[in-house]
């Protein structure tokens, strides 16, 4: 047993009263670092925020109680002996969770995606009118400009491969997007549904885990999170996929005449914001950042094709 590992085991002993065995890290994740272990037979997770603050975390907490509150299948959080939701290890937020059981998603088809489709859906239906009291920013059409004109030079400044170009590109390409938020139906949103984050069994989806990029925006934009994440083959926009997700979520929730309108349009702001977002992100990971934004910028091309 290393040293992290038994100072992880003290801090939930003491601040949960587990007795942590099988504790072990799991590599998926980008942002966090994520901590298997049993106490009494029963599996968790274990959740250290390296790059959030309490706050964001918190929006986290809040939206996860609601989805709760109406038996939606989404990950649980466990309270610590305080009644406390959100922790503090290490000077970091952290939060422990009931292990989800289930597999990622391995395949997709055209009833996995009508099922995922169902699911946002509900979900859509459920956080529709719900407002956290902590607010998160948001990552929609006007703040992703924003965010490039402001912001964007830390790419350069961080060593991003070809930074300029990418900045010039993306500035060039979102001016001839127009899209009319103000019009679009607004809620809690997901943005990062996509198979690592979809829980089945068997060949049926189960639920969602992940909601680590969650916040309160347009939902047109979470709609299209999955679709450039999952409806694309061989770098092509596969148009029955596109329909068996939007025919599942609109028994959920119909989409607005407005979402209809602006589907085109969003998918093509999606595919650029994947481009720019990713880097921004996650430019401690440099050869990740690089190569999911060529494939994203790759995907947008080939819609003009």
């Amino acid at each position: 047993m290393n040293n992290n590992t038994r100072t992880q085991e003290v801090f939930l002993k003491e601040q949960y009263g587990f007795v942590p065995q099988h504790t072990r890290k799991i590599t998926r994740g980008v942002m966090n670092s994520n901590f298997y272990f049993e106490s009494s037979g029963k599996p968790y997770l274990f959740k250290v925020y390296n790059f959030k603050s309490q706050e964001e975390v918190g929006f986290e907490t809040e939206v996860l109680e609601r989805l709760k509150q109406k038996s939606f299948p989404a990950p649980r959080i466990v309270a610590n002996r305080e009644k406390h939701l959100l922790a503090l290890y290490r000077g970091k937020p952290a939060l422990v969770y009931k292990y989800r059981e289930g597999m990622p998603l391995k395949e997709i088809t055209h009833k996995a995606m009508r099922q995922i489709g169902a699911l946002k859906g509900e979900m859509h239906a459920i956080l529709g009118d719900f407002k956290p009291s902590i607010q998160k920013p948001r990552w929609d059409y006007g703040e992703i400009k924003t965010l490039i004109r402001k912001e964007g030079h830390r790419l350069i400044d961080g060593g991003f491969p070809g930074a300029q170009e990418l900045l010039d590109f993306l500035k060039q390409e979102l001016a001839t997007i127009s899209i009319p938020e103000d019009s679009l139906p607004r809620g809690v949103t997901h943005q990062d549904i996509k198979p690592d984050n979809i829980i089945t069994k068997g060949r049926n989806v189960v639920g969602f885990v992940d909601f680590d990029n969650s916040y309160h925006g347009v939902l047109l934009h979470d709609i299209t999170t999955t679709i450039i994440w999952m409806c694309f083959k061989k770098g092509v926009l596969d148009g029955r996929l596109v329909s068996a997700f939007l025919k599942g979520y609109g028994e959920e929730r119909p989409l607005s005449e407005a979402e209809k309108e602006n589907l085109p349009n969003a998918i093509r702001f999606r595919l650029l914001r994947e481009a720019f977002i990713g880097p921004f992100v996650t430019l401690h990971k440099p050869r990740l950042s690089k190569k999911r934004s060529d494939y994203f910028l790759a995907l947008y091309n080939n819609l003009h094709e």
